[in-house]
């Protein structure tokens, strides 16, 4: 049998069994990832003996779980896409209204898909903070996934350095306490927050209270990409089922996608874009909400279907200039346009994981040119000239590769993947002593990670690997 037709029928088990669906293009990664969770079960892990293995009728619980956790990358930190904890504190809970169960104000989220937990803390935290009285609230926080060992690590609390990169250090000294080189939760912020096992594509969707219509809030991020299209929609659905009339359901600024997500109204808030659920009765065209501790008011546009698809097909340097501050009657959307195929865009973040879905489907090109565009309009970060480099050295562009792999560690000397990358090609043509430089420096980089600890970016390298390739780069160069 064919390399194909096993990774065919290895890609239909996983999704009848998980719900994962992997693409054609990602088989390669997937066989690794396969590889390895055999390893980890001390089977047998050629295609045909992995393909004997997922077919079988009854596959053990923990041999489930080590699939799942080579399958799934649970890569996040606290406080990640602001904008939404901004919309909880400054729009959805001035909404509430109180219940009548035990004359308290009733605020339930669901944190589907939480990964390690970041994503449930910095919410807890986040309320801790904002609300002005805590006891008039009964606060249901569910963080829920399908990976057992990050959810496990999610109960225990401790987190290295890189949960933390975009974290205030008043965050980090009121809330956390010191451990080793880790910083573990502290039990007040810990009990606000529940975790379960739950598997979005197979399993019945939690309900709190009797009803089953009782979420405020749905936040579900960078998890419906593993999972098919019908699945995608599927679970839109039951989102949708789940959620309160006016809730609301938050996903990521890069899987804004209205074939998914269609029977949720649009809002814009502070540039980004979320989702709500809308009651029967006509919707409301714009909603005016007070700001908790403040006297001035913002604004939330909702923006139908229709408005979205006669958004403006411009290139990249014509981007949304839509200002938060402002009533906001339109929502214009640059499109990057090919062989009859458009990906929308919003905001740069949004244009520069399109540019990457370029790159990863092998058009790197387009993916080039556009982002050379987006880094001319004066959109540069580090993470850009990173990515930029890693498609100039796919392309063979090795000079311009280094020059964009320089200034990304220009802006963040940090930038892991950045430094790896520059020491790799330094040594491919020839420049030994500046590339062992850069792997010295890299490994002063990671000197507070653990051998274990998979280092971010970098798919799955762990910094005791990194630490053994610096060995075998020493003696060979």
């Amino acid at each position: 049998m064919e390399k194909h037709t096993y990774m065919a029928r290895i890609n239909r088990r996983i999704n009848e069994l998980l719900g994962l669906h992997f693409s054609e293009n990602q088989w390669e990664g997937l066989e690794r990832r396969l590889q390895k969770a055999a390893a980890a079960m001390h089977i047998k892990k050629t295609l045909d003996q992995l393909d004997q293995w997922i077919a079988q009728p009854h596959i053990p619980q923990h041999q489930l779980e080590v699939l799942i956790e080579h399958l799934t990358i649970c890569e996040t930190y606290f406080f990640r896409e602001k904008q939404a904890l901004t919309l909880l504190t400054e729009s959805i809970i001035p909404l509430i209204k109180p219940s009548t169960y035990n004359g308290k104000k009733q605020l339930r989220i669901w944190c589907a898909a939480c990964s390690t937990g970041e994503e449930p803390y910095s919410i807890a935290m986040t309320l801790r903070d904002s609300l002005p009285i805590p006891d008039e609230w009964e606060i249901t926080l569910l963080g829920t996934d399908l990976n057992v060992q990050a959810l496990e690590k999610a109960r225990v609390g401790s987190y290295s350095p890189w949960s933390f990169r975009d974290t205030p250090e008043a965050i980090k000294q009121k809330y956390f306490i010191k451990s080793d080189k880790k910083l573990l939760i502290k039990p007040d912020i810990k009990k606000m927050v529940q975790f379960r096992q739950h598997n979005l594509a197979t399993e019945a969707f939690p309900a709190p209270g009797n009803g089953s219509k009782q979420w405020d809030v749905i936040l579900c991020r960078n998890a419906l990409m593993y999972f098919s299209p019908d699945v995608i929609k599927r679970i839109t659905k039951k989102f949708h089922e789940v959620l309160k009339p006016d809730a609301w359901f938050i996903t990521s600024q890069v899987e804004l996608n209205d074939d998914y997500f269609g029977i949720f109204k649009r809002v814009l808030f502070q540039n980004a874009i979320f989702y709500r659920k809308s009651p029967k009765e006509p919707p409301i065209q714009q909603v005016q909400v007070h700001i908790a501790k403040k006297t001035q008011q913002s604004s939330l546009s909702l923006l139908k279907p229709k408005q979205i698809n006669k958004a403006t097909k411009a290139g990249l340097r014509n981007r949304s200039k839509a200002s938060s501050q402002v009533r906001v009657k339109k929502q214009e959307h640059s499109l990057i346009s090919k062989k009859g195929s458009e990906l929308t865009a919003s905001h740069d973040a949004v244009l520069f994981e399109q540019v990457k879905a370029l790159a990863d489907a092998g058009r790197l090109d387009e993916a080039a040119e556009a982002m050379s565009g987006l880094l001319k309009n004066g959109s540069g970060q580090a993470e850009h000239y990173y990515v930029y480099a890693t498609v100039l050295m796919e392309m063979e562009r090795l000079g311009e590769a280094d020059q964009n792999l320089v200034k990304a560690l220009y802006l963040e000397p940090g930038h892991l993947a950045a430094r790896l990358n520059r020491s790799q090609l330094l040594r491919k043509t020839g420049k030994h002593e500046q590339a062992y430089k850069e792997m010295q420096n890299l490994l002063d980089d990671i000197s507070t990670f653990d051998d274990h600890a998979p280092l971010p970016h970098l798919d799955g390298l762990t910094a005791g690997r990194v630490r053994q390739m610096a060995g075998l780069f020493s003696v060979t160069t």
